[in-house]
C-alpha cells in the first residue's frame, strides 16, 4: 500500500509539473532590439521608444531611452516605431515622431541594433 501511494504521488507530481510547464509557455519568440536615438545629432537624454505591429495586434513593445540608448524585447514582424523624449538641452522631439503615423518603421526578425537619427526639421501638416 505504501508503494502504491508513493507511485500515485510521483504520478501526480509529474502531471502537475507537465501542466505547469505547458502553462508557462513563452509564446512567440522575442528578440532583443537595441540602438541609439539622436535628434539633430545629439543623443536623446530621456524618452521612450515603442514598437507596434502594423497588423494592429496588441503585441506592443516599449523601452526607455537613457543617454541616447534604448533596449526592448520585441516579437518578429513589421513594426510602426514611435519615439518621444528630450535632449540634454531640453529640446523636445517633434510630435510627428511620437504618433502612430510617424513614418518610422522597423522589420524585426532577430536580435538587432536599430538606430534612429531624427531631425527637428520635419514636414509640417496643415489643418483644413
Amino acid at each position: 500500500m505504501v508503494t502504491n501511494l508513493k507511485k500515485r504521488t510521483l504520478e501526480l507530481f509529474v502531471l502537475g509539473a507537465t501542466i505547469a510547464a505547458l502553462g508557462c509557455s513563452q509564446g512567440p519568440p522575442k528578440f532583443e532590439i537595441t540602438g541609439n536615438v539622436t535628434l539633430d545629432g545629439q543623443p536623446i537624454t530621456t524618452g521612450s521608444v515603442m514598437f507596434s505591429p502594423t497588423d494592429g495586434s496588441r503585441d506592443v513593445s516599449r523601452g526607455d531611452v537613457v543617454d541616447g540608448r534604448y533596449t526592448l524585447e520585441c516579437g518578429a514582424g513589421e513594426k510602426i516605431v514611435q519615439i518621444a523624449g528630450f535632449t540634454q538641452a531640453e529640446k523636445v522631439i517633434p510630435w510627428t515622431y511620437a504618433v502612430a503615423n510617424s513614418g518610422l518603421t522597423a522589420s524585426v526578425s532577430e536580435d538587432a541594433e536599430m538606430n534612429f537619427d531624427l531631425t527637428s526639421q520635419t514636414k509640417t501638416r496643415r489643418r483644413r
